[in-house]
């Protein structure tokens, strides 16, 4: 059953506002978290994201690190700024280092390729107010990289 390999336990429904520019990626990523039961809001840009989040109550926002235009870093401090308390999960496939926003909602930062089971973990964690570690979180075919 794909809901227990994948970690299962989505509320049904929890709306989730995911940004990335990469058109391939916001319809894969997006498909796999509606079949968990979230209910992804797309957006292909961080304007068109500012613009959906002042009509819409999300439970999170995951967002793609680097976009043309406004970057998903500085839509994270916007997004923070105009609405505290939403959890914000980056995804990126550049190297951070030992990124720390301690300005923003970030919660967590995910290493593409994504690790389904881990962006699912991470998102269930970060609605439900459990502690995420900040630190960039690498997927199994990554782990033992350097």
């Amino acid at each position: 059953m794909v809901a227990t390999e994948l970690g299962g336990g989505t509320l049904p429904g929890t709306k989730v506002l995911f940004v990335d520019d990469d058109e391939l990626a916001l319809e894969t990523i997006g498909e796999l978290l509606e079949s968990m039961g979230f209910n992804i809001i797309k957006a292909d840009n961080a304007a068109a994201a500012i613009e959906i989040l002042k009509g819409i109550k999300v439970e999170a926002v995951l967002t793609d690190f680097m976009m043309p235009g406004m970057s998903g870093l500085r839509f994270a401090q916007v997004c923070s700024d105009n609405h505290p308390g939403i959890p914000i999960v980056l995804l990126t496939g550049a190297d951070v280092g030992n990124f720390s926003p301690t300005w923003t909602s970030v919660q967590a930062i995910l290493k593409k390729p994504i690790d389904p089971p881990l962006l699912i973990e991470t998102l269930q964690r970060v609605i439900s107010g459990s502690k995420v570690s900040l630190s960039v979180n690498v997927t199994k075919k990554n782990a033992g990289d350097s």
